[in-house]
């Protein structure tokens, strides 16, 4: 089973530290998008000088929190199973090990696991503000898979959860798991901190 993680950024200080927890964990196949919401220099310079790391960038800016960037990437992705993580956020040690287990319980549905957030876990529940894309692993099925961008201007702070409750009516449902694959240390409101 391949994996696509995809990490849309803008070019955040904090996606080296992101490149160095993913790359140790790819297996053959595997891959990792970092997409740029435009033009990132940072995000392709890491590419050319780190192997693993594939980078591309949507043609123009668009602003809207990854949504595009993410789609761009889920078109041109190879893995069996999309997945995504902020240019800000960290995925734990094991989370590609934890991810290849868990799907494998069944490989039509999407996924929903566990992050480490604000300081508490939060599983087994998709309500607004209690999940967010770090957390689905989607299997990656083009005739259902839904667009993350698109949303309402006024749904911006929820934009996850909206790309979480189309992928939910899309496949019928999902899987949750208790495991952690992903760290959120702090709210940063887009900012580099």
């Amino acid at each position: 089973m391949k994996l696509t993680l995809i990490t849309p950024t803008f070019g955040r200080s904090t996606l080296a530290d992101l490149v160095q927890e993913v790359v140790p964990q790819l297996k053959k196949g595997d891959e990792f998008i970092v997409v740029g919401d435009g033009p990132v220099p940072l995000a392709r310079e890491m590419a050319r000088m780190v192997p693993g790391v594939t980078y591309m960038e949507t043609p123009e800016h668009t602003g809207d929190y990854g949504a595009t960037p993410i789609d761009y990437a889920i078109e041109r992705a190879q893995g069996d199973f999309v997945w995504f993580i902020g240019d800000d956020d960290l995925p734990t040690g094991h989370a590609f090990e934890i991810v290849r287990k868990g799907v494998c319980r069944n490989l039509t549905l999407p996924h929903i696991f566990a992050m480490l957030h604000t300081g508490r876990i939060l599983s087994g529940s998709a309500k607004v503000c209690q999940v967010s894309g770090q957390q689905i692993v989607i299997p990656r099925n083009m005739k259902k898979m839904p667009k993350y961008a698109g949303y309402p201007k006024k749904d911006e702070a929820i934009s996850d959860w909206v790309f979480i409750d189309r992928v939910l009516r899309a496949f019928g449902g999902v899987v949750f798991h208790k495991e952690i694959i992903a760290v959120l240390e702090r709210q940063n409101c887009g900012r580099d901190m």
